[in-house]
């Protein structure tokens, strides 16, 4: 059973997902179609490569993954299938991909929308990306499907500034609890911090952490609270409450700041 994701910026009430959840299934019945996301921020594709980023490598082999996000093609960033740790995804090569995944693409197939005779192409993920899954799933040879490409455009993420006793990071996503991850891993906080004691800033020094927790319960509802969740990153939390409401944080806007006690 082929397994496809949809990781998308439309609306819930609007009628793309049906559409092309509709066409796929015309095109591929026994396909399993998953939702990733349709709330991706509007045109923000680093917003869809971080979703993709942390989920992925979950799915099976050969799961398709179409990304419908800044779905307009130009001569610098084409439509492409990439095949990315034995996984394919679809959609723009506007620097995603490279945001996706560290590893460099298997295969990178430049796709030629001319090659499938289209009426229309305003709406790419349903009268382009379909007919790639197509072939995907029947095991056509997809070079065909136009050029092969060496290399996939690249978006540089943002990294934390560091020196010897701090690390100035950033919230990247926040969860629907009002969570906020970092892109402060735990591998980086333990190679600058060595374990010395510290302080977390949120924002501003008001709002201190100066212990990293193991589970939202080992503080008291309402309190602040940092821990490193399941993607290893830095997590800024309220146990029983909403973060980012009550502390108003900014997804790519709101700086983190980790203070390390110096050595004598």
């Amino acid at each position: 059973m082929p397994i496809i994701t949809l990781t998308t910026d439309w609306n819930k009430g609007d009628y793309y997902t049906a559409a092309v959840k509709g066409a796929l299934l015309a095109k591929v019945p026994n396909a399993h179609i998953i939702d990733l996301s349709h709330e991706i921020r509007k045109f923000q594709s680093a917003h869809a490569a971080l979703l993709l980023k942390s989920s992925f490598r979950f799915f099976p082999d050969n799961t398709i993954h179409i990304i419908g996000v800044n779905t307009e093609s130009t001569e610098e960033q084409p439509f492409v299938v990439c095949k990315i740790e034995n996984q394919f995804f679809l959609g723009t090569d506007n620097g995603q991909f490279s945001l996706i995944s560290e590893r460099k693409p298997e295969l990178i197939i430049k796709v030629e929308p001319e090659k499938f005779n289209l009426q229309y192409q305003t709406f790419p993920v349903l009268h382009l990306y379909i007919n790639v899954v197509e072939k995907i799933v029947l095991n056509s040879d997809i070079q065909l499907l136009g050029s092969k490409k060496d290399k996939i455009n690249q978006q540089i993420e943002f990294q934390p500034a560091i020196d010897d006793n701090s690390i100035n990071g950033r919230i990247i996503y926040i969860d629907s609890y009002g969570n906020g991850f970092t892109n402060i891993s735990r591998d980086l906080f333990e190679r600058v911090g060595k374990e010395r004691k510290f302080e977390i800033w949120v924002k501003t020094r008001k709002n201190k952490i100066e212990k990293i927790s193991t589970s939202y319960n080992q503080v008291s509802g309402g309190d602040l609270i940092a821990i490193f969740n399941s993607l290893q990153l830095l997590e800024i939390a309220i146990n029983q409450g909403n973060a980012a409401d009550l502390l108003d944080l900014k997804d790519s806007e709101t700086n983190v700041i980790i203070k390390f006690k110096h050595i004598i």
